[in-house]
């Protein structure tokens, strides 16, 4: 009787698993494992990448590359309540920045899954193939190749292991000088979408100029001042208080600065160059 109650409960809980659902979390499982290679193209040349997918309490299956105790990318797909597959591609930048953006699917062609973000058309697009013996990555940024990480799954155990290892110590101490080059390249990258000419007031502006991967503040009349990342969500200025900020529309558009002190803003710029 007790077997036959079981049955019963079996056969009703995988009748409510939709074949979209069990598709999707076959292709999850392709994801996790130890993915390595000696040359991926990357904004900075070709470099080796590797990636340790591994699969967490929530069902989700995460990565993430230290490039220094404060600097990271960082991969994890997992499942929705509805059984979406969402991948969250996020990275941690110099003085403690972080660019996250959470991508949906947007295209299925096998094991190859296309992602994006709904809320941000075009910004970013990732385009994974998950076979079960590599892991593909290919970034594009809005409408420009970024990376391709093209990685083939590793078996031995002593590769992995030796991985977690050096990845723990870059956390703590250590400093990789190829994937610090990576994040510099996002850095500026990012940073290269700021710079511009910003409105304070009629006939005053602010302008924000990208030299050598380091950020300049100039306003009209004014001497030009570096603006620094101050490990929070935020720029500093010599002689300005507070953070300077840049506020992006829903398509990913710089549209213009504003300086918060606190929680409350006591300027702002448009940007009209």
């Amino acid at each position: 009787m007790r077997n036959r109650l079981l049955a019963i409960i079996s056969t009703l809980v995988l009748g409510c698993v939709s074949p979209a659902f069990a598709q999707n979390a076959a292709w999850l499982a392709k994801v996790e494992g130890f993915f390595a290679s000696d040359k991926n193209k990357t904004p900075v040349g070709e470099i080796p990448f590797a990636m340790d997918m591994v699969k967490e309490g929530d069902g989700s299956v995460h990565g993430r590359t230290w490039a220094d105790k404060d600097s990271y990318f960082d991969f994890k797909f997992y499942l929705n309540e509805k059984g979406q597959v969402l991948f969250q591609e996020t990275g941690a930048l110099p003085g403690g920045l972080v660019q996250s953006y959470v991508l949906e699917v947007t295209k299925v062609d096998g094991d190859t899954l296309t992602f994006e973000s709904t809320k941000a058309p075009g910004v970013l697009v990732a385009t994974v193939t998950a076979d079960g013996k590599q892991l593909h990555v290919s970034t594009v940024v809005r409408g420009k190749p970024h990376a391709n990480l093209q990685m083939l799954r590793v078996a031995a155990p002593e590769a992995r292991a030796a991985f977690r290892v050096s990845n723990a110590k870059t956390k703590e101490q250590a400093t990789n000088p190829l994937v610090q080059q990576v994040v510099q390249a996002v850095m500026q990258s990012s940073a290269g979408d700021v710079a511009g000419e910003y409105e304070i007031r009629p006939g005053q502006t602010f302008t924000v100029i990208l030299e050598n991967g380091k950020l300049f503040g100039e306003r009209t009349g004014d001497a030009k001042r570096e603006l620094k990342p101050d490990g929070a969500d935020g720029l500093t200025i010599e002689g300005v208080p507070g953070n300077v900020k840049f506020v992006r529309d829903e398509k990913g558009a710089v549209t213009h600065l504003q300086v918060v002190v606190g929680d409350q803003e006591i300027a702002r710029a448009r940007k009209i160059k």
